[in-house]
């Protein structure tokens, strides 16, 4: 119910206050905190279009994204280390305005006091001004959010800029149809799942396609409890696993493989995992069996792409399945493989190009034609990605 009534408070201020209607762009230049749950909801509430960025990032590649986005409003945090990018940004016109959220504000009670004792010279002097407003600040006013029409399937929710392994990133536009299908995929996989009493880890950034779907957007919408961690740090994450028990770990394979060196006493604090996803990269056979090891979670090893929404397949998740093999299909999805050099499907155990059709799969690039219509073949989505039946 809170987390409800700040969305709102915050959706009403970016109307009322930025003129945020359907189609305007917010960047998201924020750790994992309430405060980016708060305002990814509150941007999609007020028909806004979500534009991550990862706070590692440098100047210029936070330049390319919030320039090619036109990007209205910046959310960040007033830790020097990520304020000064976003200063840089607006000084520089490629947004206009900032809200500054207090970063203690998103610890609890004792730790924020000690926080702003013991670590206040990690926090920038943020003033306020005409283009710059603290976050608070907008969500005590309490405005209230005024109802906008959204078309799911044609709307975008989120503008999730690639990776750029193919020269600058390209922002995938993705519709709240995409975005929900592939919440509803996952949850049908999930067979409960998702569902309280399970709580879920949030190690992975929410900036990162595999997080803002698997890690916040799921589970909030199902009402399980989420964890969040600001940043991977192993005596952290060990304490989270003694004082909350969680049960899900959506993970990367580096993930997989520092918690696969835990000592006795760590691994007994693993044992409170039932299920640990693996995605963002392929899991190398030796890392699973290390952390077999450790842990006797269901390791399951799941392949999507940010153009997806992100999830395409995915192993059982209740039961163990075939190592070394991203799983099937999720609900409602196609795939194939096609063979680059003759471009006709690839037989059973040949490598293809994998290719996917889903209602998850993105409307296209944004102001970029070209790009969208290379990245299909005959109305299916081509990944780039080799693999085989």
């Amino acid at each position: 119910g809170e987390l409800g009534e700040a969305i709102n408070a915050l959706c009403g201020a970016l109307q009322t206050q930025y003129g945020i209607k359907k189609g305007s762009r917010v960047a998201l230049l924020l750790p994992n905190t309430p405060f980016y749950v708060i305002a990814y909801y509150a941007v999609l509430k007020a028909g806004g279009i979500v534009v991550n960025c990862n706070p590692l990032y440098t100047v210029h590649e936070l330049t390319h994204i919030c320039s090619n986005a036109s990007a209205e409003v910046l959310v960040t945090l007033d830790l020097k280390q990520i304020w000064v990018k976003a200063e840089a940004l607006q000084k520089a016109g490629h947004v206009k305005k900032i809200i500054a959220c207090h970063f203690p504000q998103a610890l609890p009670m004792l730790k924020r006091i000690l926080y702003s004792i013991a670590k206040r010279s990690d926090l920038a002097p943020v003033t306020p001004s005409a283009t710059v407003t603290w976050f608070h600040d907008l969500i005590e006013r309490d405005d209230a959010p005024a109802p906008v029409a959204i078309d799911a399937a044609r709307d975008v929710a989120v503008q999730q800029y690639t990776g750029g392994t193919t020269g600058l990133p390209k922002g995938a536009m993705l519709s709240h149809a995409n975005i929900a299908a592939n919440m509803s995929q996952i949850d049908f996989w999930g067979c409960g799942l998702f569902y309280p009493p399970t709580k879920v880890v949030a190690i992975l950034p929410f900036f990162h396609i595999f997080a803002m779907t698997v890690c916040m957007n799921v589970p909030l919408c199902n009402g399980a409890p989420v964890l969040m961690m600001t940043r991977f740090e192993m005596r952290g994450f060990f304490d989270l696993l003694r004082k909350n028990r969680p049960n899900v770990l959506p993970a990367v394979p580096t993930l997989i493989q520092a918690l696969s060196r835990a000592d006795a006493k760590q691994a007994k604090l693993l044992d409170c995992l039932d299920v640990v996803i693996s995605g963002g990269a392929a899991l190398p056979g030796e890392a699973r069996g290390q952390f077999a090891r450790v842990s006797k979670a269901i390791l399951a090893e799941g392949y999507g792409l940010t153009e997806a929404s992100p999830v395409v397949c995915c192993a059982a998740l209740r039961v163990p399945s075939k190592p070394m093999s991203i799983g099937l299909p999720v609900p409602e999805t196609d795939i194939r493989f096609i063979d680059i050099e003759t471009m006709q499907p690839a037989r059973i155990g040949e490598r293809g190009e994998l290719q996917v059709k889903g209602p998850q799969v993105m409307l296209g690039y944004y102001d970029n034609p070209e790009a969208s219509k290379d990245a299909f073949m005959d109305g299916w989505l081509r990944t780039g990605d080799v693999g085989y039946v």
